[in-house]
């Protein structure tokens, strides 16, 4: 009798075994095919390359006017603050944004990009009193697809010849401008 309910335990830690087994297998096949889907959603690389040239597409104001980026004609390095307003990071991160310009905004040229519908692009930049001008993008699935940027909020450093210098996730801090010497 004690053999066969070791039998029984020991064919049921087995099976769980087994079952654990497969269900990992079925784990990591699952990621795979995830990954290759993003791979050829979002070829090269997830953030954008540094040294790379910025993609800029067309862009309006918040309330739908045409704008343009002016990286070149800035003459300084430019600061792009990417955001949602339906981002609660974003919201959170808002204050390191304006003591960032704050502290450097004769240095360097500051713009905000919203990844939404330019109404909601409008509201953000009204409820957050931004001291810097916002656009968004006519078409914001290229450009997050042709410039790396696949979360928010990020922040980018911009040359004034439109290559990326500098990329942040997440939170900003004055050390992302502090150790770059400012061009102009």
């Amino acid at each position: 009798m004690r053999q066969r309910r070791f039998l029984t335990y020991s064919t049921l830690v087995h099976l769980l075994l087994v079952l654990l087994t497969a269900a990992l297998l079925f784990v990591g096949h699952q990621n795979r095919q995830w990954n290759e889907a993003l791979d050829t959603a979002f070829p090269g690389d997830r953030t954008p390359a540094l040294g790379s040239s910025f993609a800029r597409l067309e862009i309006t104001t918040p309330d739908d006017r045409p704008a343009v980026w002016g990286i070149e004609a800035a003459g300084k390095p430019t600061v792009l603050f990417l955001f949602s307003a339906n981002c609660a990071s974003c919201n959170t991160h808002l204050d390191a944004w304006l003591d960032l310009y704050d502290q450097f905004g004769e240095e360097y040229r500051f713009l905000g990009v919203g990844l939404d519908p330019t109404s909601q692009v409008a509201d953000f930049v009204e409820r957050s009193a931004l001291p810097f001008p916002a656009v968004v993008p006519k078409d914001r699935r290229l450009f997050q697809q042709l410039n790396g940027i696949h979360a928010v909020p990020q922040t980018l450093l911009i040359d004034p010849a439109g290559l990326v210098t500098r990329h942040r996730a997440g939170r900003v801090s004055a050390d992302f401008l502090a150790r770059t010497a400012p061009a102009g």
